[in-house]
């Protein structure tokens, strides 16, 4: 064996004892989301920075509680995503949260844990679902047909606004 040999031998060893060392320091946490599908809609509370919740392509929405390091499924009978309407949390109380789920208002009471239909709202949301944080009775929706909603008793009877209508 040359000297050129041994020289480029004993280089490739070293670095592999460095690097096999060094990836024995690096430890991995794995954080977030998984399962494929694009993530929408994203929604962070206001009263709880920590409690964010999203919905993803693949039919699931999700919550964290912990600031998006870890996420819990919504079970499909209690939510299924709508990744073309943002959830909203109440401006007030981190419990309530309003989203969509195929195009129909649900409620959860709890943080997330159960989700139940609210309100008699006839038109497929669309958009945004809006909380006046200094009169939280009063809400916005947008619907599929171009038109804006508001409910003056926190999502129980809404009517159409006044004004334009059509795809912003």
């Amino acid at each position: 064996m040359t000297d050129r040999s041994r020289w480029f031998l004993f280089v490739c060893l070293g670095w592999s004892l460095l690097s096999t060392a060094s990836a024995e320091r690096v430890s991995w946490e794995p954080v977030g989301l998984s399962g494929g599908g694009g993530m929408f809609s994203p929604a962070i509370s206001p009263v709880d920075p920590n409690l964010m919740m999203l919905n993803c392509d693949m039919s699931a929405a999700y919550i964290s509680e912990d600031g998006g390091h870890h996420w819990r499924m919504i079970h499909h009978a209690q939510l299924r995503s709508d990744t073309r309407c943002r959830p909203a949390f109440h401006p007030h109380d981190a419990d309530v949260i309003y989203a969509s789920s195929g195009g129909r208002l649900r409620i959860s009471r709890d943080r997330g844990r159960t989700f139940s239909p609210i309100g008699d709202l006839t038109d497929s949301l669309y958009g945004e679902i809006a909380i006046d944080p200094s009169e939280p009775l009063v809400m916005l929706v947008g619907t599929r047909n171009g038109r804006c909603h508001i409910s003056h008793d926190a999502a129980l009877t809404w009517t159409a606004c006044a004004g334009p209508e059509g795809q912003a």
